[in-house]
């Protein structure tokens, strides 16, 4: 930002003449006439720049000390001004101050008021309230009937319409629509905390019920007028569901304790190789059972794997250790020589299968099987898994089979009465068991 035409010039010819000795040393030697005249004139014209550049500055202070002295003069007139005009010039300015924030909040109210007055919409009262000092009665025994009506008919009507839309087994009409499957019992909810009938607790509701399917499945595999034989060769009767967490399980250590302890002889054979359960039923260790005794190292005799339940009065043939591959095992011939000899020893052989829709073990030893009782269980069996069922039913791929419910809370729906179905002479059977205890 220099205006000074003389340092403008100065500064020009500096620059040409830096140029001109540049192109110089690409074109001649160092020791050229030339060059030496370029670099006397470079330095003749940075004395100029310096001196006139020295010669500003000087003048610049020259003027600053000047203004300086200025302002010391107008400070001191100013401090000999009278007092009362100095503060009569501050409220001024303070007045002014004033007044313009004063403005510019009226300004604003004035806008808020204009869009206030935009938004406001007309209304005019036609009736005003009234209070005559007496209630409706008309108006309260309404509201209470109405009241009663919501309370009572919003519960229903969301039950109505879950129950339509509900895909699970609920009642026995759904059931029957679902499946051409014969029902053989109900497995009532489980309230006393029982999991495997005993001796001592035979006379329970859990009890009747699985002695009422023992009624019923004895009924399937006879024309109820004639009696099994089983001197020569005892049942095999199956136990299977559609999917896991239905309670085949407890069906079938319930099932086989119900015939143990009603004096048959019986043999539960725990067949879910990839998942056994019968251990947290019966608490006997994982150790040796099928998997392990039919093939491999410790091969053995299966009787050497039977555990008794004196409670239940039962045989026990475990599973053995956990076997991801069941399917290899079960399509031996040590497996078929096992599965066809155990009907041989026991009156009745309980087998628990694994879930039909998630193994194929049950398709390998149904041709075994004299019956089998599928688990549905209680509002968590969808309808449409039975649909795998009925198509090996109707293709008669299976042989005699019935549907088993379980967990039950109430027995009425599936046409086995209430509660107190399973409770009737509990009174006079526990007098009887004590007497005989």
């Amino acid at each position: 930002n220099i205006n000074d035409p003389f340092l403008q010039s100065l500064m020009g010819k500096l620059t040409e003449l830096v140029s001109e000795r540049a192109e110089l040393d690409f074109s001649v030697t160092a020791d050229n006439p030339n060059i030496d005249r370029i670099n006397l004139e470079i330095s003749r014209v940075k004395s100029s720049l310096l001196e006139n550049i020295n010669n500003r500055v000087s003048s610049t202070e020259f003027e600053l000390e000047s203004v300086e002295d200025q302002i010391r003069t107008a400070n001191g007139r100013l401090s000999r001004l009278p007092r009362n005009e100095r503060m009569l010039t501050q409220m001024g300015r303070t007045y002014e101050s004033i007044n313009e924030l004063y403005s510019y909040l009226q300004k604003k109210k004035t806008e808020a008021e204009i869009a206030l007055a935009n938004l406001t919409v007309d209304l005019m009262i036609i009736d005003p309230a009234r209070y005559t000092g007496k209630e409706s009665r008309n108006s309260r025994m309404l509201i209470m009937a109405l009241a009663l009506i919501l309370a009572i008919g919003l519960p229903a009507g969301f039950l109505v319409v879950l129950s339509y839309f509900s895909d699970k087994v609920s009642t026995y009409q759904e059931l029957k629509k679902a499946t051409p499957i014969p029902v053989l019992g109900t497995v009532i909810k489980n309230d006393d905390g029982l999991e495997v009938i005993k001796q001592s607790t035979s006379y329970s509701p859990l009890a009747e019920c699985f002695r009422a399917v023992r009624v019923h499945i004895y009924n399937k595999l006879t024309n109820k007028r004639e009696k099994i034989d089983v001197s020569e060769r005892g049942i095999l009767l199956g136990v299977c569901s559609t999917w896991s967490d239905e309670g085949k399980s407890f069906c079938a250590a319930n099932l086989a304790a119900s015939f143990g302890i009603g004096g048959y002889n019986t043999l539960l054979v725990d067949l879910d190789l990839r998942n056994p359960s019968q251990p947290e039923y019966f608490r006997y260790p994982r150790q040796m059972g099928i998997s392990n005794g039919l093939l491999g190292p410790e091969r053995s005799h299966w009787k050497k794997w039977i555990i008794k339940d004196v409670e239940s009065q039962i045989d026990i043939l475990p599973a053995g250790p956990h076997l991801p591959n069941s399917i290899d095992l079960l399509d031996t011939g040590a497996f078929e020589e096992l599965i066809e000899e155990l009907p041989l020893h026991y009156q009745y052989v309980i087998v628990d299968l694994p879930p039909i829709m998630q193994a194929s073990d049950y398709m390998l030893v149904e041709k075994w099987l004299d019956f089998t009782a599928f688990v549905v269980r209680h509002q968590q069996t969808r309808l449409q898994d039975l649909e795998r069922i009925n198509e090996l039913f109707e293709q008669e791929r299976i042989g005699k089979i019935g549907l088993l419910i379980n967990h039950v809370a109430n027995p009425a729906q599936f046409r086995h009465g209430d509660a107190s179905y399973y409770t009737y002479g509990k009174k006079y059977a526990k007098v009887y068991g004590a007497m005989h205890t």
